[in-house]
């Protein structure tokens, strides 16, 4: 039951890693993240195309989360590395986003101290 909740919200923080997709690209308006090529809370202009790779990356850590979704469901040895480097990956996507992704920046902490405490053998191997 852990393992299905697990996944679930895996699946759900990949789906909420799609309105950066939307927004890098501009597939379409979005109130809560305006149209920028700015990264760090404006720091640095990336331009249109660095947006674009931005969006890219995006949708890839999207991909990354459903797939480690599916690993934490059928229990396969590889998740908890592959959820390691795309927690990485997202909280590296949500720093670079600030302030639009910083919900992103905890819930990524979170998720790799939980990774942390279960390798640490704190917590039960089964989630």
């Amino acid at each position: 039951m852990l393992r299905i909740a697990l996944a679930m919200l895996l699946v759900m923080h990949g789906v909420a890693h799609l309105p950066g997709v939307v927004g890098a690209w501009r597939l379409a308006p979005l109130a809560e993240i305006p149209a920028h090529t700015t990264v760090v809370a404006g720091r640095f202009d990336v331009g249109e195309r660095g947006m674009r790779l931005l969006g890219i990356g995006w949708l890839v850590a999207a991909v990354l989360f459903w797939v480690v979704a599916a690993g934490v469901v059928g229990q396969d040895a590889w998740w908890v590395p592959m959820a390691a480097i795309t927690a990485v990956l997202s909280l590296t996507l949500s720093v670079l986003e600030l302030p639009y992704a910083r919900i992103g920046v905890v819930v990524n902490l979170l998720l790799l101290a939980l990774l942390v405490v279960r390798s640490a053998g704190w917590l039960s191997a089964a989630p």
